[in-house]
């Protein structure tokens, strides 16, 4: 097992009887507080959540996308989040499968739709 730190990418869909708002709320203000809560010291280094930008106006809430056809995008939001190691991801995991987690996943998400990769190499360039 690896000593060096791991970053997930956790793609999410949105329940579809919630508004991108709504969903944003549970998430920032019921399931990460509860995460924390249960996890404590498990909790993980970061856990960074990214919202994809939609028209709050229209009915059907479509993406504000720049380039591609919107119907290739299957999640309204992911999360980046990163572990001490290998260790600490496989010691949070359970944190996961406990009844009140799986409950308020049903609050807010489409769990079956939901995605998770172990990110590889990351390089960042910056203006100079």
């Amino acid at each position: 097992m690896s000593s060096a730190p791991v970053t997930l990418l956790v793609f999410v869909v949105r329940k579809p009887t919630l508004s991108p708002a709504e969903f944003e709320h549970h998430w920032e203000n019921v399931h990460v507080p509860l995460l924390k809560s249960l996890a404590g010291p498990l909790f993980p280094l970061s856990h960074r959540r990214h919202y994809l930008s939609r028209e709050p106006s229209a009915p059907d809430y479509p993406l504000r996308i720049l380039v591609g056809d919107p119907g290739t995008i299957n999640f309204d939001a992911f999360t980046m989040v990163t572990f001490e190691n290998e260790a600490a991801l496989y010691a949070f995991l359970p944190t996961m499968s406990r009844p009140e987690v799986l409950e308020d996943e049903d609050r807010f998400t489409v769990k079956e739709k939901m995605r998770t990769v172990i990110l590889g190499s990351v390089h960042t360039a910056t203006r100079d």
